[in-house]
């Protein structure tokens, strides 16, 4: 099998489980090839709910470590990465939230998570030229109430 092949069924065990990839492996040094491996399962699902605890900092402060670890844990379950990069993974996460028995008991919690939301994919955005002062000028002082972002 080839390095990409290795490498989808390594992620497909790690995502879905199974154990048949560490037959491609070499005996480790220290212990067996099913016990290192579910230590680097789990390490890799602790960083993804680090990832979403990062992205959604509030929450987990109002609702605290081990509700939000919860969350997160059923979120990785439900929806396993199939991003490239860190970022993306964590995008759905306030429709997740916003269906949990949690939002219905305490509505805030899904408006924290949207607007926490909002303000990670604000940053995001595509590179473009920043406004100069001759831009702004074009614009008349009354209407600087009604003018938004892009």
């Amino acid at each position: 099998m080839d390095l990409a092949g290795i490498q989808a069924e390594f992620q497909s065990a790690l995502l879905h489980g199974g154990n048949s990839v560490l037959d491609h492996f070499g005996r480790p040094a220290r212990e067996s090839k099913d016990v290192m491996f579910g230590v680097y399962r789990k390490a890799y699902l602790f960083r993804l709910a680090d990832l979403v605890a990062g992205d959604f900092a509030r929450l987990h402060s109002y609702i605290g470590g081990e509700a939000f670890y919860g969350l997160a844990r059923d979120y990785i379950a439900a929806h396993p990465s199939r991003f490239a990069s860190a970022r993306d993974f964590s995008r759905n996460f306030p429709h997740f939230v916003a269906a949990q028995s949690i939002a219905r008991d305490v509505p805030i919690v899904a408006a924290i998570a949207q607007l926490e939301g909002l303000l990670n994919d604000v940053f995001d955005c595509a590179d473009t030229a920043p406004l100069t002062l001759g831009d702004l000028a074009t614009f008349a002082p009354e209407d600087f109430g009604d003018l938004t972002f892009k």
